[in-house]
């Protein structure tokens, strides 16, 4: 189990998400795990993660909520 986890949370981030994504893939060190939580995005945010997610090596745990649940709400439930 890696010591290192990062949690991303968005709502209609779809002018953000891949670049975010992009970065993580770019890390020399490879060694953490990524749990990322949409929180009920309306936009095409989502669709953006899932492409930008194909070639990307690493096992990526992603939750989807239906409705936005708030920023604290997303974060605990990735914890």
């Amino acid at each position: 189990m890696n010591e290192l986890t990062v949690i991303i949370t968005y709502y209609n981030s779809e002018d953000y998400i891949q670049a975010c994504i992009e970065s993580l893939k770019q890390q020399r060190n490879q060694d953490f795990n990524v749990i990322i939580v949409n929180d009920g995005s309306t936009d095409g945010s989502q669709a953006l993660l899932e492409d930008t997610l194909k070639n990307y090596d690493k096992k990526v745990e992603v939750i989807n909520f239906e409705q936005n649940q708030g920023h604290a709400h997303a974060r605990n439930v990735a914890m």
